[in-house]
């Protein structure tokens, strides 16, 4: 069996959720820094002085999933930058997983206006700043998709 980690990298609004729900499949794990801030109740509430805790716990998701040997293993977080990512292209290679990162890409007021987080405008903006720097490492397998076709979302 082949087994794939694949990084989701994107602004927020741009459709990574909605591609990891599809690429996941019934083997599949998402594991997200998002889901930290989601409470029993399913509401989302997002705390900045917690962030850290969330992304800690993500990469704790992340190990646990590899030890179960889950395909794919999918990264749903804005990481925008080679730190972000760096963490899960290593650990998975150590682990015998083909790793890569997709690129999704949207036109960021479509973005802007899609996500469901709330992010302020000067946050999206750093992010979609960084997002555009192209970090990442050279012997990286790095795919681009564009999610702004409503295909993606219905």
């Amino acid at each position: 069996m082949k087994y794939d980690v694949i990084v989701l990298s994107g602004i927020p609004g741009s459709g990574k959720s909605r591609l990891a729900r599809k690429l996941k499949g019934a083997t599949g794990e998402t594991v997200s820094a998002d889901d930290y801030f989601v409470g029993p109740d399913g509401q989302y509430r997002y705390i900045a002085t917690e962030i850290s805790l969330a992304h800690d716990k993500c990469k704790r998701e992340f190990d646990r999933a590899i030890q179960s040997r889950r395909t794919p293993i999918i990264v749903d977080n804005t990481n925008t930058q080679v730190s972000d990512i760096e963490y899960y292209i290593v650990q998975g290679r150590a682990a015998g997983y083909d790793a890569r990162v997709i690129r999704v890409t949207a036109d960021p007021a479509d973005a802007f206006a899609r996500q469901t987080h709330d992010v302020p405008p000067e946050a999206f903006e750093r992010l979609w700043t960084r997002f555009n720097q192209r970090n990442v490492l050279p012997d990286w397998h790095v795919e681009t998709t564009d999610c702004s076709s409503a295909s993606v979302y219905f």
